[in-house]
């Protein structure tokens, strides 16, 4: 299966309480396209996801669709996507922000990853750094940080340095490495989307697990739903990768 280039140039609506834009270039979506309803019975992403790894985009969009109108916030995140790539449906960066924008209001970490990273760029939304860096934040939920995931924010943010997706990469790892959660989760979102290092999903998978570990609730939830992106032979591999991560077990007397 190919893999799917995924950039994290995705777009941002603030939906605060329902279908509410982002600035004057999000709007909400066009006919034909439904709406947010509220509720609704737990979604099963199954016939999307696999749609989705067979490159049947069309079929995916169309399953999504209905999934993210029931407030699914994890088909409101893939339906942005494709929306964002032109994969399934007309390539629509507005349309995108939107289904971003309803996710992220919901908590959808990665979604608000993609947020602040579209206020950095401006597509589809105002260039605001302050707004890129305020998702940022909210996307690992972070508490005090060391030095290097301040660091990393602020090159993945262009706050105060030029903007530089392979530094703020770079300076997340460093902080990942010593087990700061929030970093973790944040290097994960770049690992997925190919922001600033190669798209990977069985490393977003490690750091999603180990940022799951750490504290960061929202980040077992994101993994589940890669794992459905993610091929037999990938997953093998990550898990490998995430028992390499464990620490030994403690031997008697030892």
């Amino acid at each position: 299966m190919k893999t799917l280039v995924i950039a994290l140039a995705t777009v941002l609506t603030l939906a605060l309480g329902g279908p509410a834009a982002a600035g004057e270039n999000a709007r909400e979506p066009t006919a034909g396209a439904p709406g947010v309803r509220a509720g609704g019975a737990p979604a099963d992403l199954g016939p999307a996801t696999d749609a989705w790894k067979a490159e049947d985009y069309a079929t995916a969009a169309a399953r999504l669709q209905t999934l993210a109108a029931d407030a699914d916030a994890d088909a409101q995140f893939l339906l942005g996507v494709l929306y964002d790539r032109g994969l399934g449906v007309p390539e629509d960066k507005q349309m995108a922000a939107y289904w971003y924008g309803v996710a992220a209001e919901q908590g959808h970490g990665v979604s608000r990853s993609a947020l602040g990273a579209m206020h950095v760029l401006g597509l589809g939304v105002p260039k605001d750094d302050r707004e890129a860096a305020e998702w940022f934040r909210r996307a690992g939920e972070p508490g005090p940080a060391y030095d290097q995931f301040n660091l990393g924010s602020a090159f993945h943010a262009g706050s105060g340095v030029a903007q530089n997706f392979e530094l703020a990469a770079k300076w997340y790892r460093r902080a990942a490495e010593r087990g700061l959660a929030e970093a973790q989760f944040q290097l994960a979102s770049m690992c997925f989307f190919g922001q600033g290092v190669d798209e990977d999903y069985v490393e977003a998978y490690y750091w999603f697990t180990l940022a799951g570990r750490g504290g960061i609730g929202r980040a077992a939830e994101i993994r589940q739903l890669l794992e459905r992106l993610m091929t037999p032979a990938q997953l093998a591999e990550a898990a490998q990768m995430v028992r390499q991560a464990e620490p030994p077990a403690a031997t008697e007397g030892g």
